[in-house]
């Protein structure tokens, strides 16, 4: 498995405005031959508010994140 760190915002509007932003740790099964994270199977397995959180989780689990993308080798 490959996990990454991934930030992600959440936008709403329904009282006047606002984005929340958080941290998820994500599981994917295989990389595409470009070099990109393959998104179909993709799971969060830990969605907390600061990276260092994220971070802390990760070496708890033995996880050693991954960038999102690799250049595939020419």
């Amino acid at each position: 498995m490959i996990y990454t760190i991934e930030k992600r915002h959440v936008f709403g509007c329904s009282d006047g405005g606002y984005m929340q932003t958080h941290y998820e740790v994500i599981e994917h099964t295989h990389r595409l031959s470009n070099g990109c994270l393959a998104s179909t199977g993709a799971l969060t397995v830990y969605t907390c508010k600061y990276k260092k959180e994220a971070t802390a989780y990760c070496k708890t689990h033995g996880i050693k994140p991954q960038p999102a993308f690799i250049p595939p080798e020419e």
